[in-house]
């Protein structure tokens, strides 16, 4: 996939696809089922699994790369370029962003006026281009797009513009992608556009073919913020129902708010560092989805693909008969669909019956703080749950000068950390320059004098909410800093000694950060101190969130049972200032 988007895709999908129907004309016209026959449910297991999530990578890299192009287009648009060739360089002097390393991509954009209003058409047409964001193989065909509302003239800040989008494109050596979609982009500034990428009808489908082999998309609704000037994907966040060699299985669930993953890029190659999906046998659009024949009523199995960082992806699911299974493999070995993950793929270990996800290494953080830049917590607290021994969750702990973080299965011993900071209401973030680091300092690692094994840092999980119901202490809502606790704090999974209420509105930002740089029973001597990259999540909220606060969540990456670790808080003496948590702010350094 990544030596070419789309070729070989299906004739490999054919070959792993153990136990699909295959055949068909390859049409791929609405209600056909995929490639021709009746669409069945797609059933999940150890093995299988891994089929659907590679059918999931190839839909995910296809639509970054279309955004990546759609995007690259609007800010062609926005600049005045009108039919200059993408690949030109200059026209006027407004320089054009080049798609294609060899070939050529041209825009023509047959308008009514001077400004981009309804009824115009704008078609980017590829003739051998290779290099581009669709393909390193040459790419030949059209996008076009249909302007069915614009709210004013180019560049419209903070206005919608809708467009019905067709692809048809053409790679080698026999792939083609087509489809029909409805287009939605608001143009915050000329450096950002939100794009929704969306199914109006049934026969609105995104298909991929390669001879009689299809996959199809469809019933989609695919939220993705991008950089007008080039490939930068701030997050992404996708719902649809797949039908791989005519068996269907949904994508995301579409009564909850999915996941933003976020990524890292090389050139066009867009990498998942952080979120989840989640693949569930069937069609579970509740009815909305209607685009495939035959009878694909779900089963219960299912698997859930959580992006861990370095490229690593940890498939986690039940069978149909409820045996849990997992894997470990890497988002390149995804994309190259037919080929075999060895256990774990480099990504850690890759058994059958747990976990297994990558650890994050530690970064060093700051010795010293700077009150007049520097952004301290606003209020910070852990929380701990019931046991047999005893109930903690209606307890506070917000006033204590640690932070303590342990998984244990017995709730009682279990602790989870809450951290809310405010933004400065002039706070500007660039994730293409700038970076913002949450500074922790770890006070000791806790020791178990009685059994080593359970001493010593773990994986952690860090996460922030993104629905803009962040703790506020100060608000009537609360609760307070002295009187949140596990049974009243926002999003947490009161069940689950390693969770919070993920969907929605809570984002995995850092999955298993290894606070590998002091040693167990660490007291006396300095603290610690750790930089945890949080750049895009603060520049999303900045961009989406209303209060102007974020809330950072952290737990032990799975049911470790081991005796955890000790933060400083906020409320540590004011000769401690430099050991609370704070955000550090750093402009230009990328």
């Amino acid at each position: 996939m990544r030596k070419a988007i789309l070729a070989p895709l299906l004739l490999a999908m054919s070959i792993a696809c153990t136990g699909c129907s295959g055949g068909g004309d390859g049409e791929g016209s609405g209600g056909s089922g995929g490639s021709g026959g009746p669409a069945t449910a797609f059933s999940f297991d150890a093995e299988t699994s891994e089929q659907a999530a590679e059918g999931a990578a190839v839909a995910t890299e296809l639509a970054t790369r279309v955004g990546s192009i759609v995007s690259r287009l609007f800010g062609a648009l926005a600049d005045g370029a009108g039919a200059a060739s993408l690949g030109a360089g200059l026209k006027d002097n407004i320089p054009i962003p080049p798609i294609c390393t060899a070939g050529t991509a041209t825009l023509d954009w047959q308008r009514s006026g001077l400004d981009l209003s309804a009824g115009d058409i704008v078609t980017l047409t590829l003739d051998d281009c290779s290099g581009s964001p669709v393909s390193t193989m040459p790419a030949n065909g059209t996008i076009t797009l249909t302007m069915t509302d614009v709210g004013g003239g180019l560049p419209v800040i903070g206005g919608i513009i809708t467009a019905i989008a067709s692809l048809d494109l053409s790679i080698a050596p026999d792939t083609t992608i087509t489809g029909n979609f409805a287009l939605n982009a608001n143009l915050p500034s000329l450096a950002l556009a939100n794009l929704f990428f969306g199914a109006r009808e049934d026969s609105d489908l995104i298909t991929v073919t390669e001879g009689v082999f299809q996959m199809q998309l469809a019933c989609f609704d695919i939220y993705q913020r991008v950089g007008l000037a080039g490939p930068g994907i701030e997050f992404f966040r996708p719902l649809g129902v797949l039908n791989l060699s005519n068996q269907v299985f949904t994508l995301n669930n579409y009564e909850e708010t999915p996941d933003n993953i976020l990524f890292d890029f090389a050139g066009f190659d867009a990498t998942p560092r952080s979120g989840s999906l989640t693949l569930t046998s069937g069609d579970r659009s509740g009815g909305i989805c209607s685009s495939f024949s035959g009878d694909p009523t779900p089963n219960e199995s299912f698997v859930t693909a959580t992006f861990t960082g370095g490229g690593c992806v940890t498939l986690e699911g039940t069978d149909t008969g409820g045996v849990p299974f997992s894997l470990v493999r890497t988002w390149d070995s995804l994309l190259e669909v037919g080929t075999p993950g060895g256990p774990g793929d480099s990504c850690g270990t890759g058994g059958t019956g747990g976990g297994g996800g990558s650890m994050t290494g530690a970064t060093p953080g700051p010795t010293t703080c700077d009150p007049d830049t520097d952004i301290f917590a606003l209020a910070d607290a852990y929380i701990r749950g019931d046991g047999v021994e005893g109930n903690n969750s209606d307890t506070p702990y917000g006033n204590a000068t640690n932070l303590l973080i342990k998984s244990v299965t017995n709730l009682y011993y279990t602790r989870k950390i809450y951290i809310v900071f405010e933004l400065p209401v002039d706070l500007t973030v660039d994730p293409t320059s700038d970076t913002v680091s949450l500074v922790l300092s770890l006070q000791r690692h806790i020791e178990n004098a009685n059994n080593p094994a359970l001493s010593g840092p773990q994986p952690t999980d860090v996460w922030g909410i993104v629905d803009d119901n962040d703790w506020d202490p100060q608000s009537m809502d609360g609760p307070a800093e002295d009187a949140i606790t596990w049974n009243n704090a926002p999003r947490n999974d009161r069940a689950a000694a390693n969770k919070f209420e993920t969907s929605p509105g809570v984002q995995n930002l850092i999955s298993g950060y290894d606070f590998d740089l002091a040693p167990v029973g660490q007291v006396d001597q300095p603290p610690q101190k750790y930089a945890l990259d949080i750049t895009d999540y603060v520049a999303e909220r900045i961009a989406n969130d209303a209060d102007g606060k974020i809330t950072i969540l952290m737990a032990i990456a799975g049911l470790a049972n081991v005796d955890g670790s000790a933060f400083f808080s906020k409320n540590v003496p004011d000769e401690q200032m430099c050991d609370r948590p704070f955000l550090r702010v750093e402009k230009d350094v990328r």
